[in-house]
């Protein structure tokens, strides 16, 4: 079975079904838990960085952390591609290269 591999706007080469899956995640924190999407994203932005408060075990719910306090790389590396922006001006972009497919 092959699986369809994407390039991201990183230029970061992911499973197509992965990139689907994480941007669901991600919009359904946006929506319900942006302080856990902050956390998340500066987790992938800083390596090391440790996620305030519960927001490690709500990103451990969504299988978003591997070796704690580490990102699953490919949710680090769709991570870096879909958010753009700091603190209150963060928000979500697609996450695919221009060449790619759009979400």
């Amino acid at each position: 079975m092959n699986v369809e591999v994407v390039t991201l706007r990183t230029g970061a080469k992911v499973p197509a079904p992965l990139v689907n899956t994480v941007t669901l995640v991600l919009e359904r924190l946006m929506d319900t838990n942006t302080i856990a999407l902050y956390e998340a994203v500066m987790m992938a932005r800083e390596p090391g960085y440790v996620p305030f408060g519960n927001t490690g075990d709500v990103l451990r719910q969504y299988d978003f952390i591997g070796n704690y306090p580490r990102l699953h790389k490919t949710v680090r590396d769709i991570l870096l591609a879909a958010a753009e922006g700091d603190g209150a001006e963060l928000h979500l972009v697609s996450p695919y290269a221009a060449t790619g497919a759009t979400s």
